[in-house]
């Protein structure tokens, strides 16, 4: 009965001594994923703080870039009452008229047109006209495309990028004044 005592006072021992054993694992585990969380939460607050500093910066420039954009339209409002000035001038002193203001505005590319323009330029134009446009344009270099589509594509894309849409559009409508440019 002594052994039957010392075997059940063993196995009890042993039992409290797996509970403890989980319940020390289970403690540990959940002070770990704690800890994960709390560093992933930091991690995520800096990711935060550097996006809304970035938004911030972002808003700054796009309210300097209006404020040049006013800046801009007011000085070339100037230079228009200005160049009006001189073709009166012009006219008084040699009696002849001076050259015609333009008499259509082109408009400004929109982001929207951008696609019906490649389909355009692929439509009207062969691949190597394409060529001599991105030459007209001093782009010919970085224009890429093996075929007519991929090269209109390419033609539009590196325009806009260097900010020579409307004159691409110009190049367009002058060699092809019924094209729908």
């Amino acid at each position: 009965m002594g052994e039957v005592n010392q075997l059940a006072a063993a196995l009890v021992g042993l039992g409290l001594a797996l509970l403890a054993a989980a319940w020390l694992w289970r403690a540990t585990s959940k002070a770990s994923i704690i800890e994960s969380l709390e560093r992933s939460m930091v991690s995520n607050q800096a990711r935060q703080d550097n996006l809304e500093s970035e938004i911030e910066d972002l808003r700054n420039q796009v309210h300097e870039l209006r404020e040049g954009h006013i800046a801009n339209r007011a000085l070339l409002q100037e230079w228009i009452a200005y160049a009006r000035r001189l073709g009166s001038m012009f006219r008084e002193a040699t009696g002849q008229e001076p050259p015609p203001e333009p008499a259509e505005h082109i408009k400004p590319v929109s982001p929207g047109s951008i696609s019906r323009l490649v389909k355009t330029i692929e439509a009207r134009f062969s691949y190597d006209e394409m060529n001599n446009l991105a030459f007209e344009l001093g782009i010919d270099g970085a224009v890429s495309g093996d075929t007519a589509a991929t090269r209109a594509v390419s033609l539009v894309n590196v325009a806009r990028r260097r900010g020579l849409l409307v004159r691409l559009v110009e190049l367009c409508r002058a060699e092809r004044p019924e094209g729908g440019f």
